[in-house]
């Protein structure tokens, strides 16, 4: 969807639906969902890319924790994407994720 379409929204609210005891982790390049404010008292532990700290280190420490939902907000280029299908193959029982990737157009 276009920018405004509400994708982020949407997300969150499946989130919010989810039962109460649904161990989260999430992975944002830069903090949009603000899960841990919106639902305090979930256990959510979300790590985001750093100057010391990459993508790919902070995708391997939600593999090393207990979560069984992964969130990765948004996957807007192909090393997002790839974390999404790394995250579905190991990190929980399933991941969500908002895709904001560029469509190219044929002219």
């Amino acid at each position: 969807g276009q920018q405004g379409a509400g994708k982020t929204t949407m997300l969150v609210g499946a989130i919010k639906k989810m039962y109460g005891n649904v161990t989260l982790r999430v992975w944002e390049s830069y903090f949009e969902t603000f899960l841990r404010i919106k639902m305090p008292n979930r256990n959510i532990l979300t790590l985001r890319e750093t100057e010391y700290i990459n993508g790919e280190k902070a995708l391997d420490s939600l593999k090393k924790s207990n979560g069984q939902v992964t969130v990765i907000s948004e996957a807007a280029d192909d090393r997002s994407t790839a974390y999404v299908i790394k995250g579905a193959l190991a990190a929980s029982e399933c991941v969500l994720w908002t895709d904001h990737s560029v469509k190219l157009q044929m002219i």
